[in-house]
């Protein structure tokens, strides 16, 4: 599968000493910003982007792609702290990080988001390096009805989270589903956008997730005195964060699994790490024994981590192979090799093998550097629990609402954040899982248009035949039954051991 001449030659692609401190300063960046709420890998990239001009094609790519790796893992640091997601692909991350930090394991949850991600990254890159090729063969396999079904599978996730009964937790995420229909449709209907400009291309991802994961949290963080009550378990412990990245190498199995998916949902166009990660920690629930996913276990987090960086190797690879982008930061990064006379595709492929295999070498070293870029951060951002909530509540909302503004520069997102808080804070309260909720915004944005090009293809009445006599849809409805089955088996066995936590 390996071309060991271009791998040669690859190799010496990456013999630049410029290389040296262009991949630890890119890992550092990404890993800031990633942290920021509201500042993704994406707009992190698009910033040093003019930076990148002047460079050779290997040192743009390897840089750009250092600050997709420090972002991506960037974001689970406020995830676990604060339960911020700096970005939409560490959204999971939070459902067990800041339970761990809240019982004051922010160290040890800091620690196994920083080995899965560096596992997860390390794993995928052999992968796609082997099976490059075939991976974009197989991403063009995913047609409409395909990935309809990817989005329709995808819904199942709902039955796993908590809610007081599954009638409510699939109610916030139709209510998800029907929000995501906001903005101007596929055949140009304008769709409850009030005549409001800002929601001509629908809601907005970051206002809505911070709004949805982060708002509720710091409405109950302001009465409190600190994140964390006790003062000893406050403190930054690099022991306990090194245990934590040693031991998730412990759980070989759910690093492997999850990294597959992480890979081959990142290869599919539209699907991202936001979905991976989803999707990744959904399966560990379901599968893994014994365990308290969801309350702070430790595996949720491995998941969740393992998988978003994963899939940005998925994605990259069909960028390379395709020229099709597989999320907004592959997008910036296909405009690089433009930019530098490259166009990504099967020519590529062809006729500059070595520069893709080389962009994949560099992850190898990447991986090694970001436990360093990510223990520098968490150093300095786990001294936050020390500060009283008094103080760090404010400040907080507004790093927030100026994340969330700098994005599309308009405050009309800041109402949103603000909006979206109350709602979720108030869903919470009346036994409403605003996780389905956000489940559902994000995964309309893939399901309607995927519907509609289908339905234009193959006709409704003729969709369902079509989608019981292909075998990738035929596969995906087999799984959507199974994953149903296993969370009311689930959701059965907890409420008939503790009615209160079903």
């Amino acid at each position: 599968m390996i071309d060991t001449q271009m791998m040669g030659q690859a190799f010496a692609l990456l013999l630049d000493w410029q290389l040296l401190w262009l991949i630890p300063a890119g890992l550092l960046y990404g890993v800031i910003v990633g942290a920021i709420p509201g500042m993704t890998a994406s707009l992190g990239i698009a910033l040093v982007m003019p930076f990148t001009f002047h460079m050779t094609a290997i040192e743009a790519l390897v840089f750009l792609s250092s600050i997709f790796t420090g972002g991506v893992y960037g974001g689970s640091i406020t995830a676990i702290i604060l339960n911020m997601p700096g970005s939409p692909a560490s959204a999971a991350t939070g459902f067990d990080g800041f339970a761990m930090a809240r019982n004051g394991q922010q160290n040890e949850a800091q620690g196994y988001a920083i080995g899965a991600s560096a596992l997860g990254s390390l794993f995928a890159a052999v992968l796609v390096l082997v099976l490059l090729k075939p991976i974009a063969t197989f991403a063009l396999m995913f047609g409409p009805v395909e990935m309809l079904m990817v989005g329709v599978f995808a819904l199942t996730i709902v039955a796993s989270f908590k809610g007081e009964t599954l009638g409510k937790g699939i109610l916030a995420g139709g209510l998800g589903l029907l929000l995501g229909t906001v903005g101007v449709s596929w055949g140009g209907v304008y769709r409850a956008t009030f005549g409001n400009m800002w929601l001509i291309d629908g809601l907005p991802v970051v206002p809505v997730i911070l709004g949805i994961l982060a708002m509720p949290g710091l409405f109950a963080l302001a009465g409190e005195s600190f994140v964390v009550n006790d003062a000893l378990l406050r403190r930054p412990n690099f022991r306990k964060q090194l245990h934590g990245m040693i031991d998730s190498a412990r759980y070989k199995m759910l690093l492997l699994r999850s990294t597959l998916i992480g890979v081959v949902v990142g290869a599919l166009p539209a699907a991202g790490s936001s979905v991976a990660s989803l999707v990744s920690w959904h399966s560990a629930k379901q599968s893994e024994k014994n365990n308290t996913i969801g309350d702070g276990d430790s595996r949720g987090v491995i998941a969740s981590e393992s998988a978003n960086n994963a899939s940005e190797m998925g994605s990259t690879a069909v960028m390379l192979a395709l020229g099709i982008p597989g999320g907004g930061a592959t997008a910036i990064m296909l405009g690089a090799f433009l930019i530098h006379g490259l166009t990504p595709g099967p020519r590529l492929l062809a006729e500059n093998l070595d520069l893709g295999y080389a962009v994949f070498l560099a992850q190898f070293l990447q991986v090694a550097l970001l436990p360093i870029a990510g223990l520098l951060v968490i150093a300095f951002s786990t001294w936050i629990l020390k500060v009283p909530n008094q103080v760090l509540v404010p400040i907080v909302l507004a790093i927030t609402c100026w994340g969330v503004f700098a994005t599309r520069e308009t405050f009309f997102d800041i109402g949103l954040l603000i909006g979206f808080g109350l709602l979720a804070y108030v869903m919470q309260r009346y036994g409403y899982p605003p996780i389905a909720l956000l489940l559902g915004i994000i995964l309309s944005d893939m399901l309607e248009p995927e519907l509609i090009r289908a339905v234009a293809t193959f006709d409704a009445v003729n969709l369902p035949n079509v989608i019981l006599t292909r075998p990738i849809p035929l596969v995906l409805v087999l799984l959507t039954i199974i994953s149903l089955y296993y969370s009311f088996r689930r959701r059965a066995q907890v409420k008939a051991n503790d009615p209160e936590t079903a």
